[in-house]
């Protein structure tokens, strides 16, 4: 059996007319030479650019961009909204906070001017994306939220898209309630002609016959609307379909038919711009001969997995987090620019000298030998320059490690204040008891991520040598708890039992920030790696000079390499059981550790268990 339904996510297009897409697009390009009337040429610019996301998304871009341009010369505010929700959709799969950033601002746009029906369209979008981001509690509550101002609006257009991927989020949905939805979608779909909605449908249709046992009649179904995909254009529909399929023939055992589903799926998410589909092309495949033991086809998927991942990670840098490595680069610039100037003129002395030992033949043993000792002064410079680049590359290595963790770690209490505050700006908070809570909850998350921001500068602070890390008797229980805010709702989520057997006025001599930073760490990374359902233990004893905390948690068994390079803040690559900010983050807390005379290490059990250990010097 199928153990995947579709996944056929479908973002906002306005119903199309029986004609196709195709055919609507040429239309409207044809009829923007004659278009004088600005508001008019805007809207067509947006039609263009949503059309053109269910083909190439470049097209996309490029017409909400023109639209975007004159809506705002224009001061057309349904203009900007529409143009914003287009370039939201054009960096779905490139970089998800800008994508977010537009739709948040077509959002307040359209709120503005009391649009429910676009307010639902845009919630979706956000359902959508928070989807793709494997955020499914969030793009779930989105969704409903969508089908709800929709409801609203008392303008039915879009309901049949809102449906289709509330069936695709909801895996929680009753057959019952499962047909009635689906049954509503595609009646919608059809009231409007939506021939891509339509054809969505008859995908989900031919998955959940498959998954109920009715293998032949479901692949005919999908193969059938394969083929109207490829005819309406609606190329977004054909790359789902195209998943769909692969995957019911490699159920089937089928796999070389399998495999060339994919294949070409993956050529035509490539081909029209579709990110995040050809990254899940990429991965299955790789699975899939991963698990045949073909070790040549595996590394190839893998090496394209990663040259893609390579690629959204250079575009979410230019998009505004490269400013520092631009700083280390251009001073590494400057200081190869000096070097120059100095060998030039080391050059120029030399051939002075030259000419003066040509001429006095008298000094010409001293010269000898003043050449030699010059010689050995160049060979050590150069070896002294070559060390002084190392420094400056493990430099510039070390400040890209930290906008890493800065991007990682910060983005999550970001993302809880915007998703909170948006619970205000939507009205959602209906009580005094409601407000206050969603006030508190603000109030943490901001003082957490200041003491967060403390702990790095605290520590940045420390590299100088003059800079004097002051110590104080800290309660380790008041310690841990502070740290482990951060983890208690992923906790909840995953029924992970966090136990401490330190008594409550147990104390220990550290930096307060830096005790904060370790700790918080050394929680995350047993929380994000623990069994659902496991134990979170901590415990603390006082040995003759130093007082030692161990946290161990059950979960995946680390190689003996990935512990070696765990701490290593020189190693190249991070270890598969870390990723992230957080893995810098286990770095950097081990040079704080080195810092203040103190130790942490790991060690992982034969059963599946990972301790972490952190000694702190006891107060001579």
């Amino acid at each position: 059996m199928l153990t995947c339904c579709l996944i056929l996510l479908v973002l906002i297009l306005n119903s199309a007319p029986a004609s196709g897409q195709v055919q609507e697009i040429k239309s409207i390009q044809q009829s923007l030479k004659n278009t004088t009337d600005k508001k008019t040429l805007i809207d067509r610019y947006n039609r263009l650019a949503m059309l053109s996301q269910m083909r190439y998304r470049d097209s996309c871009y490029y017409y909400s961009a023109k639209a975007l341009k004159i809506a705002q010369k224009e001061g057309y505010s349904k203009g900007i909204a529409d143009a914003l929700n287009c370039q939201g959709i054009y960096y779905l799969s490139l970089n998800n906070y800008l994508s977010a950033k537009y739709f948040n601002d077509a959002l307040a746009l359209y709120k503005q001017t009391g649009d429910l029906e676009n307010q639902a369209q845009l919630l979706m979008n956000m359902s959508v994306l928070m989807f793709i981001d494997n955020n499914r509690t969030e793009a779930k509550k989105y969704i409903y939220s969508a089908f709800k101002k929709s409801m609203q609006s008392g303008k039915d257009s879009i309901r049949s898209i809102i449906l289709s991927d509330i069936l695709t989020i909801d895996t929680n949905l009753t057959k019952e309630k499962r047909d009635r939805l689906f049954q509503m979608g595609l009646a919608t779909a059809e009231k409007y002609n939506d021939y891509p909605m339509m054809i969505s449908y008859q995908n989900n249709l031919g998955t959940q016959l498959y998954n109920d046992g009715k293998e032949t009649q479901g692949l005919e179904i999908l193969e059938k609307s394969l083929q109207l995909a490829e005819r309406e254009g609606s190329e977004y529909v054909k790359v789902s379909a195209l998943m769909t399929l692969g995957e019911m023939e490699l159920d089937l055992k089928n796999y070389k038919k399998g495999i060339a589903y994919y294949e070409l799926g993956m050529a035509n998410s490539e081909k029209f711009g579709y990110t995040e589909r050809y990254l899940a092309f990429a991965e299955r495949l790789y699975h899939f001969y991963k698990e045949k033991k073909d070790t040549e086809n595996a590394f190839k998927y893998a090496s394209l997995l990663l040259s893609k991942h390579n690629e959204y990670a250079q575009a979410v840098k230019e998009s505004g987090y490269n400013y520092l490595s631009y700083v280390s680069q251009e001073s590494l610039l400057k200081q190869k620019e000096k070097e120059y100037q100095q060998q030039k003129k080391l050059a120029a002395l030399l051939g002075g000298l030259m000419l003066m030992l040509l001429l006095v033949v008298y000094f010409l043993w001293m010269t000898s030998r003043n050449r030699k000792k010059y010689l050995k002064l160049q060979q050590e410079l150069h070896l002294a320059s070559l060390e002084k680049n190392k420094e400056l590359q493990v430099s510039d290595h070390f400040n890209t490690m930290l906008i890493s963790i800065l991007a990682h770690d910060i983005r999550e209490p970001f993302a809880n204040i915007e998703m909170l505050s948006q619970f205000f700006d939507q009205g959602q908070l209906t009580t005094p008891e409601e407000f206050k809570e969603v006030m508190s909850e603000l109030n943490k998350i901001t003082h957490q991520g200041i003491s967060f921001m403390d702990g790095l500068l605290l520590w940045i602070k420390s590299k100088n040598q003059d800079f004097n890390l002051y110590k104080e008797f800290l309660n380790a229980q008041e310690i841990l708890s502070i740290s482990n805010a951060f983890f208690e709702k992923t906790q909840k989520e995953k029924a992970i039992a966090v136990v401490s057997s330190i008594p409550l006025d147990f104390r220990f001599f550290a930096p307060k920030q830096i005790a904060l930073f370790i700790f918080r760490n050394l929680l995350n990374n047993a929380t994000k790696y623990a069994n659902t359902e496991s134990t979170v233990a901590i415990s603390a004893v006082e040995e003759e000079d130093r007082t030692i905390f161990k946290i161990r948690n059950s979960g995946k068994t680390m190689t003996n390499e990935a512990l070696e390079s765990l701490f290593d803040l020189k190693s190249e690559t991070l270890p598969n059981s870390i990723s992230g900010g957080a893995g810098v983050a286990l770095k950097i807390s081990y040079e704080m550790m080195q810092k203040i005379g103190g130790e942490i290490g790991v060690e992982s059990t034969d059963n599946g268990e990972t301790i972490f250990f952190v000694a702190f010097p006891l107060k001579k």
